[in-house]
């Protein structure tokens, strides 16, 4: 997108510092800052709950390209940038709400977050915006 700020993104997960963008920083690339866990790790443990508790959701890590344009509305070429993920994942739930609620303590045991949205739930870190901006916020003090 060629911004060219720190910008916070995922619901407040994670925070991108483009490279030289503060005097005292020696990153000669972007550098992404996670305040949660990373997706791979959020992946990772979602497939596990999923294998042993037969919980019935679909992560757009399980979908195509082809398949998230459509539960989105999304073109394409916009379904493959939503599904570029770093610290969340959306999720389409399937089961009931007593296997919800099981699904939702889990995951909190795990160091994880469910929110709903407009459409879906997503899976994160116990991070928010808030606290993203605290963080970046002290960053610019420091600057």
């Amino acid at each position: 997108m060629g911004i060219d700020q720190p910008f916070i993104t995922e619901n407040g997960m994670a925070t991108t510092i483009p490279a030289d963008c503060f005097r005292d920083s020696c990153e000669t690339e972007r550098t992404h800052f996670f305040h949660g866990q990373p997706y791979r790790s959020i992946r990772r443990i979602l497939s596990n709950i999923r294998h042993q508790h037969g919980f019935r959701f679909t992560g757009f890590g399980d979908l195509t390209e082809d398949q998230v344009a459509k539960v989105t509305g999304l073109s394409i070429d916009e379904a493959g940038k939503a599904m570029t993920r770093k610290a969340s994942e959306p999720v389409i739930w399937r089961g009931g709400d007593a296997e919800l609620r099981e699904f939702f303590r889990l995951l909190e045991s795990q160091g994880l977050h469910l929110t709903r949205g407009g459409r879906f739930y997503h899976v994160s870190g116990k991070g928010d915006k808030g606290l993203a901006l605290q963080v970046l916020l002290k960053r610019y003090q420091q600057e």
